[in-house]
């Protein structure tokens, strides 16, 4: 199976690029709405998968579907409680939809989890 052998960061990649422009995006490309239709179809086969809740959550987050990101996110770290990654991605989603006292809370779950993180520390900053 494809996300079997795929890594999350391998996923997102694929649809992004890197961690750190998600939020310079707001329109998928033909590439990208195939991926989210796979990964849709994926997840309807695997709902427990983290790495498909989270690359599911980018691209909802790229399209400003917030609402969903956020669901999609938390849904992936009520799997992998201590994956800082997923919590800065819920953080950015949050300050996104205007919940900054949510965000900030992501945010410094992130940092108890990897303090030397620095994009946590930008996001935090732009908060």
């Amino acid at each position: 199976f494809f996300f079997k052998q795929k890594t999350a960061y391998e996923i997102l990649s694929g649809l992004v690029g890197s961690e750190m422009c998600i939020r310079d995006r707001t329109t998928l490309t033909d590439k990208q709405v195939a991926m989210k239709n796979m990964l849709t179809n994926a997840l309807k086969i695997n709902p427990n998968d983290p790495h498909l809740l989270e690359a599911l959550g980018v691209c909802h987050f790229l399209t400003r579907e917030l609402d969903s990101s956020e669901k999609l996110f938390k849904s992936a770290l009520n799997l992998q409680p201590d994956n800082c990654s997923l919590w800065n991605k819920l953080g950015s989603t949050l300050q996104q939809a205007g919940k900054v006292e949510e965000s900030i809370q992501a945010y410094h779950r992130a940092l108890e989890l990897h303090p030397n993180y620095p994009r946590v520390w930008v996001n935090l900053g732009i908060t």
